[in-house]
């Protein structure tokens, strides 16, 4: 069965036209059972099933998407800074994205166990804490499937240059028998906005480019056969504007690299409206005074999700 996938997905991809992950797309959502990290039971087993993936119109995703579905198991790591760390959620564990982006991959992929696992910066957030594998979240369980695990790799306050430093986190790093197929990269915001608030930590985006392409280097030196996603900063500021640069460079490299982008800010800011509520952005940033412009509400998180999803396999999740 798993031949028979690898060679849809292959005769699919020979078909899919070179267009922006940003096309409409129709929503096809599947059930699945989640357990909140309180839960030490693991999620009900049910049987595979050979429903088809839907595919995305990204050459690059599709491939890795591929990839994904035919591997016995795979790891991906989601790395950044206090957005991936999960601020600005109700709940940081449970509803930010990488909580979200979880529940909804496995949806797409019903043939495969799916787990959480839930890193956290050490006390002086300087490196991941994994937890123990007894710790790890199962999202989604099936009979005789692969497995499928997703790792937050997120620390407050980190720029490119912060998480070059604390690399260890995620190349070469071993969680339930694997080494990284995929990392997710989101950085930006603080490489841009710390010129506000801590000038040592500013870079210019010709140097965040010079350094984030020196991560993707270190990546691929550690792991010869993985595959990267840069996803754009989502917003700051009273405009997101001062992101737009930072953004600009990580479609260069995606351009000189062949390296695939889920286009976040591109998201925010078509979702911004001058003038608006929480600094334009309605109901996707947090209001009152724990609010700010950048950290996510529950529904901005989910956006982040929703949009890992639909770049993926050109449909939604629920």
């Amino acid at each position: 069965m798993r031949n028979l996938l690898v060679i849809i997905l292959a005769l699919a991809l020979t078909v899919l036209p070179l267009v922006s992950c940003n096309s409409d797309t129709v929503e096809t959502p599947n059930d699945i059972t989640v357990t909140s990290d309180e839960q030490t039971t693991e999620a009900p087993v049910t049987e595979v099933t050979t429903e088809p993936l839907t595919y995305t119109d990204d050459p690059l995703l599709a491939k890795i998407v591929e990839r994904m579905a035919a591997d016995d198991d795979y790891l991906i790591f989601v790395i950044g800074d206090s957005l991936t760390q999960g601020s600005g959620a109700s709940d940081p564990v449970n509803l930010d994205y990488t909580a979200k982006f979880v529940e909804k991959l496995a949806e797409h992929m019903p043939n495969k166990n799916v787990y959480r696992i839930d890193g956290k910066p050490n006390d002086s957030y300087t490196a991941i804490q994994y937890p123990n594998k007894a710790r790890h979240i199962p999202v989604q369980r099936v009979e005789g499937g692969g497995e499928i695990a997703v790792a937050r790799c997120g620390i407050g306050g980190n720029t490119v240059k912060s998480i070059l430093a604390r690399s260890s986190d995620f190349v070469g790093k071993e969680l339930r028998g694997k080494t990284g197929d995929l990392f997710i990269i989101m950085s930006g915001i603080n490489d841009y906005y710390s010129t506000f608030y801590d000038k040592t930590k500013y870079a210019t985006p010709p140097t965040y480019k010079t350094q984030l392409n020196t991560l993707i280097d270190m990546i691929y030196e550690g792991h010869p056969d993985a595959d990267i996603i840069i996803m754009t900063p989502t917003f700051v500021g009273d405009d997101g504007k001062g992101l737009n640069m930072y953004a600009q460079k990580i479609h260069e490299i995606s351009s000189e690299r062949g390296i695939a982008v889920i286009d976040q800010h591109k998201l925010w800011m078509d979702h911004w409206v001058e003038g608006a509520e929480n600094f334009g952005q309605g109901d996707w940033l947090n209001s009152g005074p724990d609010g700010d412009s950048c950290h996510p509400s529950d529904v901005g998180h989910e956006a982040i999700a929703d949009e890992m999803i639909r770049c993926l396999f050109g449909t939604k999740a629920n």
